[in-house]
């Protein structure tokens, strides 16, 4: 089965589409990031749509870590405001 999921962030990414390869791990008790150690992850981000100050991606996780678009993310094209923590992402209809 593939996962595809649709994101909405606060910004205009500089690509229209890239692939984050980073370690994920558990940064605290309630928080996973991208860290070393950490679990590999990879993820495929493309620009669905964009807008004034806001952008419609989808993100295609290639393996399942938790939490795994929502700590990539900051890290990936859209580095002036992540995708905050209670930013819903769910698979398209």
């Amino acid at each position: 089965m593939e996962k595809v999921y649709w994101a909405l962030v606060a910004d205009v990414p500089e690509q229209d589409q890239w692939t984050v390869d980073a370690p994920i791990a558990k940064l605290n008790k309630f928080r996973y990031g991208v860290a070393l150690p950490g679990r590999e992850a990879r993820t495929a981000f493309r620009v669905i749509a964009a807008g004034k100050g806001a952008t419609l991606i989808e993100a295609h996780p290639f393996t399942g870590r938790t939490h795994q678009i929502r700590s990539i993310s900051p890290t990936a094209a859209c580095r002036s405001s992540a995708m905050p923590p209670t930013a819903a992402t769910m698979p398209p209809a």
